[in-house]
C-alpha cells in the first residue's frame, strides 16, 4: 500500500488572508472579518493553520463587504478564536492519479474511495426544493457516511439497484450519522436498491487539521502516483504534480535530497524555508559543482552528440538550449574541423583564405557558423558541454562522480543559515569546499587515472 500525499502548504502561497474579529462558538453559517476584501464567492476560507486539529475549510457562498462579513457552508465544526487567521484558498479537493508510466495523460481517471460495497442498500427519498437524501437502510455492510463524507464533497454515484436519474456525480450538502444529501433537479422519490455490481465513490478533500493531504491506495502497487488541487465548483485545477514512483525514490533524487535537508531544520524553521527556496539552492549548488569539475574533467559533463545539417546559403545555425562550450566539431567523415575567430570570418568567400582548403566554425553567441558559406546539405557532428540542468521536480536526479550528491545538502544549509540567523553557515561551507575537493580528485581519476594535478613532463613552460 502506497501513501501519496500533497503538501496542502502549496495553496496558501500568494494566497490573500484575513483574521476574525470576534470570538465564535462552532456551528457558525456567517462569519465576520477584519477585512473581507480578499474573499470570493465559489473559492474556500481555511479558518486557522494547516495542521492544527480545531482547522476547518469552508465554502464562501457570499461576501458583503459593508459589514465585512462572508457567509459560509457548512457550518463551523468548532469554535474559533478572535484572529484566527482566515485564507482564502482556490481549492478544496484533491484528486489522485495512477499510471503506468513516470508521464501523465489528462484522460487518466483519478483514484477513489467507495462508500460501502455491493451489500450496502441505500433509500433515495426528495425533501423538496431538489434534495435528495440517501439513507443507509442497514441492510449491508454499513458505509459509515459522516466518518467519511464531508459536505462539499463530490460523490460519483452508479449503484446497479438505484434508479438512472439517482446516478450521477453531485456535490454533498449535507451529512448525518447515516445519510448524505445533494441537489438534483431530476432525482427520483422512494427508490430503494443495493450498489450491486456497480459502486458509489467520494472525492478526496483537502484535509486542514494535516499538513498534507493523505491518500491510502490500497489497489496499485507499481507504476507512478500523481495528484493536484481542483476546486468541486468552478472545476478548475492545478497543474499536475510531479510523478510518485511507487516503488520509492532513489538516493539521488530531488525528494530524499529535501528530505535530507528538511530532516536538519525544526518545524518551526520548515515555516520559513518553503520548496522554492530548496529548488533554488539545489540548482545553485548543482552549478557551482559543475563548473568545478569541469576545470578537472571536461569530458564529464559532455553532451550526446549534435548533428546540423547545413542549407544552401544559410552560414549560422542556432545551439541548443544547454550549450555551454565547444568540445569538437567533425564533419561527416569523422574528421576535426578548425576553429576561426569571428574576426577573421571574411565578409566574402572570395577573400578567404582557408588552412588546407577546409572549412572552419565558429561562434557567435548562441549560434554555430560555418565558414566558408554553406552551398549545400553537408553534415556535422558537434560535442559541447552542457549547462548545468535546472531541477524542478522531486523525481529528477541529481548525476555526480561517485555519487557526491551529497554534498548538495552542506550548500542548502549554508544558505539557510542566513535566512534562519544561524551561526554555524561557516561550517557548512567549508564542508561543501573539502566534498567537491574530494569529488575533483575521483573525478580527475576517471581520466586516464592520473594521480596528481602536477604539470606533464611533455608541457611547454
Amino acid at each position: 500500500m502506497l501513501s501519496l500525499n500533497s503538501d496542502n502548504r502549496q495553496l496558501l502561497k500568494g494566497a490573500k488572508f484575513s483574521y476574525l474579529s470576534t470570538n465564535y462558538t462552532s456551528g457558525q453559517a456567517s462569519l465576520v472579518l477584519n477585512n473581507s476584501s480578499c474573499a470570493v464567492t465559489n473559492k474556500f476560507a481555511l479558518i486557522g493553520n494547516f495542521g492544527s486539529q480545531s482547522s476547518e475549510i469552508v465554502k464562501i457562498t457570499g461576501v458583503t463587504t459593508s459589514t465585512n462579513t462572508i457567509t459560509i457552508t457548512p457550518s463551523t465544526k468548532y469554535a474559533h478564536a478572535q484572529d484566527t487567521k482566515v485564507t482564502i484558498i482556490g481549492y478544496n479537493q484533491v484528486k489522485y492519479y495512477q499510471t503506468a508510466a513516470a508521464t501523465f495523460s489528462a484522460v487518466e481517471n483519478p483514484l477513489t474511495k467507495s462508500m460501502g460495497d455491493s451489500t450496502t442498500e441505500f433509500t433515495v427519498s426528495d425533501e423538496t426544493g431538489n434534495v435528495f437524501k440517501y439513507t443507509y437502510t442497514g441492510t449491508g455492510t454499513d458505509p459509515d457516511i459522516d466518518a467519511i463524507v464531508e459536505i462539499n464533497s463530490e460523490v460519483i454515484i452508479n449503484a446497479q439497484n438505484l434508479d438512472a436519474a439517482n446516478n450521477e456525480t453531485f456535490e454533498v450538502t449535507g451529512i448525518g450519522t447515516d445519510y448524505f444529501e445533494v441537489t438534483n433537479a431530476t432525482g427520483l422519490d422512494a427508490d430503494t436498491g443495493t450498489i450491486g455490481t456497480g459502486s458509489i465513490k467520494y472525492s478526496i478533500n483537502v484535509q486542514a487539521n494535516r499538513t498534507f493531504t493523505v491518500y491510502e491506495d490500497t489497489v496499485n502497487t507499481t507504476g507512478y502516483g500523481f495528484f493536484c488541487f481542483y476546486n468541486s465548483i468552478t472545476k478548475q485545477k492545478t497543474s499536475d504534480s510531479n510523478a510518485i514512483p511507487y516503488g520509492g525514490f532513489s538516493e539521488n533524487s530531488v525528494k530524499d535530497i529535501f528530505d535530507a535537508f528538511f530532516s536538519q531544520l525544526n518545524n518551526k524553521e520548515q515555516k520559513l524555508i518553503d520548496n522554492s527556496d530548496a529548488f533554488r539552492w539545489l540548482n545553485e549548488a548543482i552549478s557551482k559543482i559543475q563548473n568545478e569539475l569541469n576545470l578537472v574533467n571536461q569530458n564529464y559533463n559532455i553532451a550526446d552528440e549534435w548533428t546540423v545539417t547545413t542549407v544552401s546559403g544559410t552560414q549560422e545555425y542556432a545551439l541548443p538550449t544547454n550549450f555551454s562550450d565547444i568540445r569538437s566539431v567533425t564533419d561527416s567523415d569523422g574528421d576535426l574541423i578548425n576553429t576561426i575567430n569571428i574576426k577573421n570570418v571574411p565578409k566574402n568567400d572570395a577573400d578567404a583564405i582557408y588552412s588546407n582548403g577546409n572549412v572552419n566554425y565558429f561562434l557567435r553567441g548562441a549560434y554555430i557558423g560555418f565558414s566558408p558559406i554553406p552551398t549545400g546539405a553537408d553534415t556535422y557532428n558537434v560535442y559541447y558541454k552542457k549547462k548545468s540542468t535546472v531541477l524542478n521536480s522531486y523525481y529528477d536526479s541529481v548525476e555526480l562522480p561517485d555519487n557526491c550528491f551529497y554534498l548538495i545538502i552542506d550548500w542548502m544549509l549554508y544558505r539557510a543559515s542566513g535566512k534562519l540567523d544561524k551561526s554555524n553557515a561557516k561550517e557548512h561551507f567549508e564542508s561543501f569546499k573539502i566534498a567537491i575537493q574530494n569529488m575533483k580528485i575521483i573525478s580527475h581519476k576517471q581520466n586516464n587515472s592520473l594521480d596528481s594535478f602536477g604539470i606533464s613532463t611533455s608541457s611547454n613552460v
